[in-house]
């Protein structure tokens, strides 16, 4: 049982079969200047700075998606220290902007960091990253799923028994939770059979 890195492309990698891509939130378009009125168009500037503003908002999207691809590239290449500093620098960004729109992204990025936590055994702050990657996209099972597998290994059954089946509801073909789940349950009746 080992965690997933949710490449964001529709697949969890290390997976054995593909994931169905989640969905994805649409930003809102910024409705423009309403009205059209005299008295309107000759504010002017108030309409230059609308535009200006999604212009920013534009390329501050593509800044951050561009940020995204490479913290997975440096994942992939192993180059764990750098792509953590990337998926922290895009979280960081998309908690600034206060936007919805990148919701699933931004989940993927808590999701992957948390996994480099994981890979250096630091079990708590990466269940802060999963959790935090639930929050964001609460329909998003990867995060579940990892998060499940830190309370498997600490011993908290029950907790784990909770994400695996939180996964199951979310995604039933996921054959890693199914297995994980019953290993679980296997392992917390032992615990019990030894209490006594």
């Amino acid at each position: 049982m080992e965690p997933f890195l949710y490449s964001g492309y529709g697949e969890a990698l290390g997976a054995r079969a593909p994931l169905p891509q989640p969905g994805r939130e649409v930003a809102e378009g910024s409705g423009g200047v309403r009205g059209g009125g005299a008295a309107e168009k000759s504010r002017g500037p108030p309409f230059a700075v609308a535009v200006e503003n999604d212009m920013d908002r534009d390329s501050a999207a593509e800044a951050a998606s561009g940020m995204l691809r490479e913290a997975h590239a440096q994942f992939r290449e192993r180059r764990f220290e750098r792509a953590e500093e990337l998926y922290g620098r895009f979280i960081d960004q998309c908690a600034c902007s206060g936007t919805s729109a990148l919701s699933h992204e931004l989940a993927t990025a808590l999701n992957n960091r948390g996994q480099i936590k994981y890979l250096r055994v630091d079990f708590y702050e990466a269940m802060d990253d999963y959790t935090a990657a639930i929050e964001a996209q609460p329909d998003f099972e990867v995060p579940y799923y990892n998060r499940g597998l830190i309370l498997y290994r600490l011993g908290f059954f029950d907790d784990a028994l909770k994400d695996f089946q939180k996964v199951l509801e979310l995604n039933p073909k996921f054959e890693d939770a199914s297995l994980s789940l019953k290993q679980t349950i296997l392992d917390k009746e032992e615990k019990l059979k030894r209490t006594y």
